[in-house]
């Protein structure tokens, strides 16, 4: 038992050593870049160019935090600028890049000559992600009111009900200003209408639910800098109904011509399908903004959208009838008196998401920055 117990302490005490080692060796690297982050500042600062490469060579593979990488890419290119090593001074920049792929070089906070040598790099985005959730408004707009039992003194109210939406979608992107934009969006909505004095006297209240597919296409302006961006656009979207659903129905019956009858009649029943009275694929245009927060490397964001819809939404020629022959009247006629009219569809979007920009950072193929570089270096000396 006592050989067992030791080896078992044995294995402990290597174990805790080497993990004790492996710390100190992890500090001490880090520490060791430190050191020599701070020994090629110090050199640089005394014209001493060409030792710097060899001083930051082992620390270059991942050793550094990002902010600790960007200085010593930047000592590295102002270095072989000066030592007239374009090729190398590339390589660091790119490098300090891939680091921070938001990086700009500014007049203000960086030499010149880095300035300008930035000018042959983009990291823009050729693609850029984005994932999102919300809620919305169905805003019904009427085209022609239909109430064949009326007489003439029935009025129809009809209020919004609040729907929920998640997205995805992804953004090309040829400039820093301008993308071109694509998504889908699964969105719930629909509406309440409200009848008084149907018949003169009667009242029908119910909702309609609906399931849409929405793919917008737009074209967006955006603030490329900054913590907090904000931006705008225009499009079209492609609309496809796949569900909609008359629900808690009500009909009251204040005018029977039963003698017998006294009081308030009230029908109800289960949800119906009105999806066959629908046009299925409509169409829209879209207007919208809203502002993305950095947080690290991608994005928040806060979305305003109005959709105006361009088409009517209702089949004249399915309203009195049932889905099943075309030929039977309607429950809806029959038992609510209730026809749909014509109409069509706004909707009013608060989306929030999440946006992964994909950064390329690499050298543009046209650019001339090095060429203006060396004039600018050039016209110096003179």
């Amino acid at each position: 038992m006592k050989p067992l117990l030791l080896l078992v302490c044995l294995c402990f005490g290597l174990l805790v050593s080497w993990d004790a080692q492996s710390q100190v060796q992890s500090g001490q690297g880090i520490t060791d870049c430190d050191q020599k982050l701070e020994l090629a500042t110090s050199e640089f600062n005394a014209g001493h160019f060409f030792g710097l490469p060899s001083i930051l060579k082992d620390c270059l593979n991942g050793s550094l935090s990002t902010e600790q990488t960007i200085r010593a890419n930047l000592l590295l290119c102002q270095a072989y600028l000066v030592m007239d090593d374009p090729l190398a001074a590339e390589a660091s920049y790119l490098r300090l890049l891939k680091a921070d792929p938001e990086y700009v070089a500014t007049p203000e906070k960086d030499p010149i000559e880095v300035v300008y040598l930035s000018k042959k790099f983009t990291s823009r985005p050729i693609f850029t992600p984005h994932y999102g959730i919300g809620v919305n408004l169905s805003l019904y707009r009427s085209i022609y009111e239909i109430n064949p039992f009326s007489l003439g003194g029935a009025t129809t109210r009809r209020t919004s009900r609040l729907g929920v939406q998640a997205l995805a979608g992804v953004e090309w992107n040829p400039t820093d200003f301008f993308s071109v934009g694509a998504e889908a969006i699964l969105a719930t909505g629909g509406f309440k209408t409200i009848t008084h004095k149907i018949s003169d006297a009667d009242d029908f209240v119910g909702i309609e639910k609906q399931t849409w597919l929405n793919v917008p296409l737009y074209l967006k302006y955006q603030k490329p800098l900054g913590k907090i961006r904000p931006y705008g656009y225009a499009g079209m979207s492609l609309n496809l109904l796949f569900r909609s659903t008359m629900s808690s129905m009500e009909f009251r019956n204040n005018s029977s011509s039963d003698p017998t009858f006294s009081g308030v009649g009230i029908t109800t029943g289960s949800d119906k399908s009105v999806l066959y009275q629908r046009r299925l694929l409509t169409r829209s245009v879209l207007i919208g903004g809203g502002v993305k927060y950095k947080v690290g490397v991608n994005f928040l964001y806060v979305d305003v959208r109005y959709s105006m819809g361009l088409n009517n939404l209702t089949r004249p020629e399915t309203l009195y009838y049932d889905s099943s022959d075309g030929t039977t009247l309607s429950s809806l006629v029959t038992s609510y008196e209730f026809i749909g009219n014509f109409f069509r569809l706004d909707n009013m979007y608060l989306s929030v998401g999440y946006v992964m920009p994909v950064y390329d950072p690499r050298k543009i193929k046209t650019s001339s920055g090095w060429k203006l570089f060396k004039w600018k270096r050039d016209a110096e000396k003179k």
